[in-house]
């Protein structure tokens, strides 16, 4: 019997937070759909963006084995105008482009989540010293990033779940109650992140959708008694 594979969650604050436990949350039910299917791998960064993520990839990667599946979900920090985390558009789409790069060369499949819309009153409310230091996440820049990812990976034929489009879609002039801070996703928003990182998958990796991988193991009621069968 061979080892599970992994799903490897790679992100910032966002992935950081898909396990909090006082709301609908988004790393407990992937481990329920795959329980005995896929081992979810938790690699998120606060405040990271994609140049130093690009950097500590393939340390990440060296220290892990059998990855199957695996998401990149960064951008939000990257699009602050100021700042340690900032970087500019360019250089955001060449390093989510490389870090897909390595992980397919390493045989994984990919997919690339957009980031979620901005609600900056809320943001800046609670955080004061962003807005006094000049770290502004934009609405508009929060957009173009979002919109520059989504071209990207429809020239690069990358698997893309585009988070704003589908906030609008589906709590329209209300997707500011997505988010808990105005950048964090609330349970709900977590939930339509997880039911369009489902839908994605079956899409373009029909073969890492929960329902087309067997379990580990047979089920107790087909073990034989001999238990011949146990290991197959």
């Amino acid at each position: 019997m061979t080892a599970q594979k992994k799903f490897l969650l790679f992100g910032d604050s966002i992935t950081e937070f898909a396990f909090e436990p006082n709301q609908w949350c988004l790393g407990q039910a992937l481990q329920n759909i795959y329980a005995r299917k896929m081992d979810i791998v938790q690699r998120g960064y606060i405040g990271y963006n994609t140049r130093w993520c690009l950097k500590i990839l393939p340390d990440i990667l060296d220290g892990l084995q059998d990855v199957g599946i695996a998401y990149i979900f960064l951008g939000s920090n990257d699009a602050m105008t100021e700042g340690c985390t900032s970087v500019p558009l360019p250089e955001y789409l060449s390093n989510i482009k490389s870090m897909a790069e390595i992980m397919i060369a390493r045989d994984i499949k990919v997919v690339i989540v957009g980031q979620t819309k901005i609600d900056r009153p809320k943001w800046d409310h609670l955080h004061p010293e962003d807005l006094a230091n000049g770290w502004i996440r934009g609405e508009d820049t929060f957009y173009e990033y979002a919109l520059a990812l989504r071209r990207l990976c429809q020239v690069e034929g990358l698997p893309f779940v585009d988070l704003q489009t589908k906030f609008e879609e589906v709590a329209g002039e209300k997707w500011r109650d997505l988010l808990v801070d105005g950048l964090h996703l609330s349970g709900e928003g977590y939930k339509i992140f997880y039911e369009e990182l489902l839908n994605i998958i079956k899409i373009h990796y029909p073969e890492y959708h929960p329902t087309n991988i067997h379990y580990q193991y047979p089920e107790f009621f087909n073990i034989k008694s001999d238990l011949s069968n146990l290991l197959e």
